[in-house]
C-alpha cells in the first residue's frame, strides 16, 4: 500500500461533487469541523489496485475500517442483504464508502437506505476520496452522522414526510467496521426507534381518525373562508411571557397565584383547563383545541358560553360545532404534517400550518412560540398523577361523575415512573410520557426561547427549567400586555376578503373529485380482485387479471355513476 495525503477539503473535487449532494446542515457541520481532528485521526492509503483504504486512530487503538481488497468485501458484505424484501434499509456505519456503492447497485430503485455513521471525520474523510456519486444520484440515500443530538432535528425532518411510513419495519445492516463499535451503534440505533416511535405518535395510526378529520376540515370550510390565518399572529407578541395552562392536578394550587399574571402575559389554555380557570375568573387570552373527537364540543362548548375577549385557536379537524358555538374571535389552524390538511391549505390558505403535537397544551405551547413570546412558562403540565392518584384538576370536568369512566381508563394503563422536579420519583403512564417527549422535541427545535417549567410536583420535561410560578411571574409580569390577543385577531378578521378566497373553492373540488374518481377506480379494482380469488378458492377458473387503477399524478378514469353522485356537499355550500 502507498500512503494518501489527506487533502483540503475545501479545494477537493472529490468532496465538492460529493458535498453538493448533502443537505445543507449537514455539509456545514462537517465544514466546520476541526481539519486537524481529521489529519490525526484518519489515515488513508491506497491498495495495490489503487483503491483507498482506511484506518482510524480513535482512544489510543487503532481500528482498519476495511480491507485491502474493499470492493470484494463489499460485495461479499452485500451477498447477506435480501434486497428484494427490503422496502427500508437502515445502514449502520459507512464502510468508507464501498458497501453504500455495492447497495446502489443493487437495491430496489423505490428503497429506502438509511445511513447512521457515528465518526464525521470518518464520514469526511470518505467524501475527499470517494465519489459517492452513483450512491446520491438514486435519491434514495439519508445520511446522519455524528452522535444522536447532532443528527436528531436531521432525522425527524426526514421522518415526518410520506416516507415515514415505509421505514415503520426497516431491515438493519450493520457494516463490516461496525462490529468495532458495537456499544455505540446499538444506542443509535435505540434513538433512531425512538425518534420513529415518537414521530408514529405524533402523526397518529388510526384510520377512523383521518376519516374523520378529513370530514370535519371539509365541514369547517365556512370558518376557514371567514376568519384570519394563523399567520396573522406570527410575532405579534414578541418578548412577551406567556403561560400555558394545562390540567394536572397542581393547577388547583397555582390558580391564586396565576391570577397575577392575567393582563400581564399570554395566558393559552388548553380545552381542558378552561373550566377551573373559568371557575377563578380567570379569563385566559386562548384557549386551544386539538381533538377531532365529539368529547372535545360535548365537555366544554356544548352547555357553556365564554366571554367574547377569549379567543378560539383550534386546528381545523376539530368537531365543527365548537367553531359554530364559540362567540369570540377564532382561528382554525392548518396541521403541517396532516397529508388532507396541507391539500386544502394549498388550495385555500396561505401556507401557514403548525405541528398540532398530541395534545391542546402541545398546541398552545406552538402558538406562544408563533407569536414570539419568551419566556414560556408551563403550568398544570403535571404529565403524572397528583399525590393521591388524581389525574386532573379537581375543578375540571373530569371530576364530574359522568368522566368516571374515563378517569378510570386512564388509571388502568400501565404505570411508569419519571424523575419529578422536586426530585422525587413521581408516577405516570405511557401516553402522558409520550406527552413529555414530544414536549421536548418541541423545546429543543426552538433553542431561542426560554421554557420555564413552573409544575413543582410535575415529571422533569427535558430543556425547560424548573422554577417555581411565583418566581417566574415576580421575574417576567411587571408590565402590560402591549396589545390584546382577541385585538390582534378581530383585526385580522376584518382584512379577510371572502369573496376572493371563495373564489379559490374551485380548485379545491377539482382535486377532491380527482381523487374520488382514483379511489372509486380502486374500489372495483379490489372488488374485481376479491372476486377472482373467491372463484379460485372455489375451484372455478378466475377472470383474466384486471387492468390496475389510475395513479393519482395522471389519467384518473371518469368518475364512475358513485362518485358522480358524491359531488362535495360542503365545498358547493361553502361556494
Amino acid at each position: 500500500m502507498t500512503a494518501s495525503e489527506h487533502p483540503d477539503l475545501r479545494r477537493n473535487e472529490t468532496f465538492a461533487r460529493n458535498a453538493a449532494f448533502l443537505p445543507a446542515p449537514l455539509r456545514r457541520r462537517i465544514l466546520e469541523a476541526d481539519p486537524e481532528e481529521i489529519r490525526s485521526g484518519i489515515a488513508v492509503a491506497r491498495s495495490e489496485d489503487g483503491h483507498p483504504v482506511c484506518s482510524m486512530a480513535e482512544g489510543g487503538r487503532t481500528f482498519r475500517i476495511n480491507s485491502l481488497r474493499p470492493q470484494d468485501q463489499a460485495k461479499r458484505w452485500c451477498g447477506q442483504i435480501p434486497f428484494g424484501e427490503v422496502g427500508a434499509l437502515f445502514v449502520y456505519g459507512c464502510g468508507f464508502g464501498y458497501p453504500l456503492l455495492e447497495i446502489a447497485e443493487r437495491k430496489d430503485p423505490d428503497t429506502l437506505v438509511l445511513v447512521f455513521e457515528r465518526s464525521l471525520p470518518l464520514f469526511a474523510a470518505m467524501l475527499a476520496h470517494v465519489d459517492l456519486e452513483p450512491v446520491f444520484r438514486t435519491g434514495k440515500f439519508a445520511f446522519f452522522v455524528g452522535r444522536p443530538d447532532s443528527f436528531s432535528p436531521e432525522f425527524a425532518r426526514l421522518i415526518s414526510q410520506p416516507e415515514l411510513f415505509f421505514l415503520t419495519a426497516p431491515t438493519l445492516a450493520f457494516a463490516p467496521e461496525a462490529r468495532l463499535f458495537k456499544r455505540e451503534y446499538v444506542q443509535i440505533h435505540a434513538r433512531a426507534l425512538e425518534l420513529l416511535a415518537l414521530q408514529t405518535k405524533k402523526i397518529g395510526n388510526d384510520h377512523y381518525d383521518s376519516v374523520l378529520g378529513f370530514r370535519q376540515t371539509i365541514a369547517n370550510l365556512p370558518e376557514v373562508l371567514g376568519n384570519p390565518y394563523a399567520s396573522c399572529l406570527k410575532d405579534k407578541f414578541k418578548g412577551v411571557p406567556a403561560f400555558i395552562i394545562a390540567n394536572g392536578p397542581s393547577l388547583d394550587k397555582d390558580i391564586p397565584e396565576l391570577k397575577r399574571a392575567v393582563g400581564k402575559a399570554l395566558i393559552l389554555c388548553s380545552e381542558s383547563a378552561i373550566a377551573p380557570l373559568m371557575k377563578n375568573g380567570i379569563v385566559p387570552d386562548a384557549i386551544c383545541v386539538s381533538e377531532r373527537s365529539e368529547k372535545s364540543y360535548r365537555r366544554h362548548f356544548e352547555r357553556d358560553r365564554y366571554p367574547e375577549k377569549l379567543a378560539l385557536l383550534g386546528l381545523s379537524v376539530i368537531d365543527p360545532r365548537i367553531f359554530a358555538s364559540f362567540e369570540g374571535p377564532k382561528i382554525p389552524i392548518f396541521r403541517r404534517f396532516d397529508s388532507d390538511s396541507r391539500l386544502v391549505n394549498g388550495a385555500i390558505g396561505d401556507g401557514s400550518a403548525f405541528f398540532g403535537g398530541r395534545s391542546s397544551a402541545h398546541l398552545a405551547f406552538e402558538a406562544a412560540v408563533y407569536m414570539g413570546a419568551n419566556p414560556v412558562v408551563l403550568v398544570g403540565q403535571d404529565l403524572a398523577y397528583g399525590p393521591g392518584g388524581e389525574t386532573h384538576s379537581r375543578q375540571s370536568v373530569y371530576a364530574e361523575a359522568s368522566q368516571r369512566e374515563t378517569v378510570e381508563r386512564i388509571k388502568a394503563s400501565p404505570d411508569v415512573y419519571l424523575r419529578g422536579n422536586d426530585g422525587r420519583t413521581v408516577r405516570s403512564n405511557a401516553k402522558w410520557n409520550h406527552f413529555k417527549l414530544i414536549f421536548a422535541e418541541m423545546i429543543k427545535e426552538n433553542p431561542h426561547v426560554a421554557v420555564l417549567n413552573a409544575t413543582e410536583a410535575g415529571a422533569v420535561i427535558k430543556g425547560a427549567k424548573y422554577a417555581p410560578l411565583g418566581r417566574a411571574i415576580d421575574a417576567y409580569c411587571a408590565r402590560d400586555l402591549p396589545v390584546a390577543l382577541h385585538e390582534v385577531v378581530r383585526d385580522a378578521k376584518r382584512a379577510v376578503d371572502v369573496a376572493s378566497r371563495k373564489r379559490r373553492l374551485g380548485t379545491l373540488q377539482v382535486e377532491l373529485e380527482k381523487y374520488a374518481a382514483i379511489y372509486d377506480a380502486l374500489d372495483s379494482f379490489c372488488a374485481r380482485q376479491q372476486e377472482r380469488c373467491e372463484r379460485r378458492i372455489g375451484g372455478r377458473k378466475p377472470d383474466p387479471i384486471p387492468s390496475p387503477p389510475p395513479k393519482a399524478n395522471g389519467g384518473a378514469n371518469p368518475p364512475t355513476s358513485r362518485s358522480k353522485r358524491c359531488r362535495c356537499f360542503w365545498i358547493r355550500t361553502c361556494i
